[in-house]
C-alpha cells in the first residue's frame, strides 16, 4: 500500500517550489550528461549551458549528438562537447573516461547526470582532489521503482528466465536501483540535485518531482542487497561480459 501511495504522489504533484531560474552561475564547473542529445537529457544540457557550465553530451550516436549541439548553440549561444560513450561496451566506457580526463588541463568539479554509474571514478577523483568542491552523481529513475521488491539476477543475462519476462517487467526491474510528463518537466528535479547548494550533502537521497526529497521503495534501502549487487557488478566489469540490455 505504501509503494502505491508513493507512486501516486508522483502523479499528482504539488506546485514546484524550485525552478531552473534559481540555478546559480556554474562557470568553471564541468557536467557530463549521458543521453543528453534528446528528451530530458537535452533539456538538462540546455539549462546547464544557460548557466555557463561546460557540458559534455555523452552518447554513442555522434550524429544525433552533433545535431543537438547545434540546436542548443542556436538557443543558448553556448556550445556543448561530444563525448563518445557506448554503455553496452565496457571497453568504450573506459576509453571515454580516459578521453574525458585527457581533455581537461586539471580536474574540476564534475557532476554526472546519468542513468548508469559509468563515470564514478571521474567524480570520485574530482571530490578527492579537494580543489573544486564536491562532485555529484545524479542517477535517474522513475516511479517504476515502486513496482519491484527484489532483484532477479537470473534475468540479468540472456537466458530462459530473461526471455520469459515481459518488456515492462524488465524496465521496472532496471529502476530498482533508486513518466508521465513532457521532457521539460523531467529536468528540474535532477538539476536541483546536481546544482543546488542545499542538495550538496544529499548523499544517497531519493528525489522526486518537483525538486523534493521523497521516499524510495523501502526494499531498496536494505544495505545487504545493495552490497550484493555492487559485488556482482564488479565481477561483470572484471570479465567484461555484461550483455546488451
Amino acid at each position: 500500500m505504501g509503494n502505491a501511495l508513493s507512486a501516486l504522489e508522483q502523479m499528482y504533484l504539488p506546485k514546484a517550489k524550485w525552478g531552473m531560474d534559481q540555478i546559480r552561475d556554474l562557470m568553471g564547473q564541468v557536467m557530463i550528461v549521458t543521453g543528453g542529445a534528446t528528451g530530458v537529457g537535452k533539456e538538462t544540457v540546455m539549462a546547464l549551458l544557460t548557466h555557463n557550465a561546460k557540458v559534455y553530451i555523452a552518447t554513442r550516436n555522434e550524429q544525433k549528438a552533433n545535431a543537438a549541439i547545434e540546436q542548443l548553440k542556436e538557443s543558448t549561444g553556448k556550445e556543448a562537447s561530444f563525448l563518445h560513450l557506448d554503455l553496452a561496451d565496457l571497453a568504450s566506457v573506459k576509453k571515454s573516461t580516459q578521453e574525458f580526463l585527457s581533455d581537461l588541463p586539471s580536474l574540476p568539479q564534475v557532476t554526472t547526470f546519468s542513468p548508469n554509474l559509468d563515470l564514478l571514478p571521474v567524480s570520485f577523483a574530482a571530490t578527492e582532489s579537494g580543489k573544486h568542491g564536491k562532485a555529484r552523481v545524479v542517477t535517474t529513475s522513475s516511479s517504476a521503482v515502486y513496482l519491484v521488491n527484489e532483484l532477479k539476477y537470473e534475468t540479468f543475462r540472456e537466458q530462459k528466465e530473461r526471455r520469459a519476462m515481459a518488456t515492462y517487467d524488465m524496465y521496472n526491474l532496471s529502476k530498482f536501483d533508486r513518466i508521465l510528463y513532457p521532457a521539460p518537466h523531467g529536468a528540474p528535479t535532477q538539476l536541483w540535485g546536481g546544482t543546488a547548494p542545499e542538495t550538496a550533502d544529499y548523499d544517497g537521497k531519493f528525489l522526486i518531482p518537483w525538486a523534493r526529497l521523497g521516499k524510495a521503495n523501502p526494499a531498496t534501502e536494505d544495505p545487504k542487497p545493495g552490497e550484493n549487487l555492487w559485488n556482482w557488478l564488479e565481477e561483470q566489469v572484471k570479465t567484461e561480459i555484461i550483455p546488451v540490455a
